[in-house]
């Protein structure tokens, strides 16, 4: 029986703060991904517009598109969803 711990493929880092933006609302809100160390495991979180730009300011955010978060198994990326992609699928938008 092997008893060691096999090492993380990535380095978890908690200096490194990351952002993607997923919407912004008429009403001045901004719904966005907010993940520390690895960009793969984020909150989903909503501020007014000024609370989010001084929000990153402070967290020093690195910003994300789509695609840098992608991952290559895409059986995985069939079954991933959030919060927010459930709400606007089930309002239809």
């Amino acid at each position: 029986m092997n008893d060691s711990i096999a090492a993380p493929k990535e380095q978890f880092d908690t200096s490194l703060h990351y952002v993607r933006v997923t919407g912004k609302r008429d009403d001045g809100f901004v719904e966005f991904d907010f993940s520390v160390g690895l960009p793969e495991v984020a909150l989903e979180m909503v501020l007014k517009q000024q609370d989010f730009e001084q929000f990153c300011k402070e967290q020093n955010v690195i910003f994300l598109d789509e695609e840098a978060i992608a991952s290559d198994d895409e059986e995985k990326n069939a079954f991933q969803w959030s919060l927010h992609d459930a709400t606007h699928h089930f309002r239809g938008e």
